[in-house]
């Protein structure tokens, strides 16, 4: 919980740079936010590949940030064609 806690307040503290690295125009991208959520989720639970990290968004409700598995999904599903 200290951990969220903290992650929250850092990457809030982070979105306005985030927002002024990105363009409103051509398709829209996943949130940067929810990418490093995922990276540190990844890092914590020693999960060794995408693959494994999406099973786990997918299925684990330890992980169960709808928002975070919904634009990970589409994100994965548009960047493997």
């Amino acid at each position: 919980r200290a951990i969220r806690a903290l992650t929250d307040t850092a990457l809030e503290a982070l979105s306005g740079d985030f927002a002024a690295l990105y363009s409103g125009l051509g398709r829209p991208s996943i949130a940067p936010e929810m990418l490093l959520r995922a990276m540190l989720l990844q890092a914590f639970y020693s999960i060794r590949s995408e693959r494994q990290l999406m099973e786990r968004l997918e299925f684990d409700l330890l992980f169960s940030p709808k928002q975070l598995t919904r634009h990970f999904l589409r994100w994965r599903q548009k960047n493997q064609k």
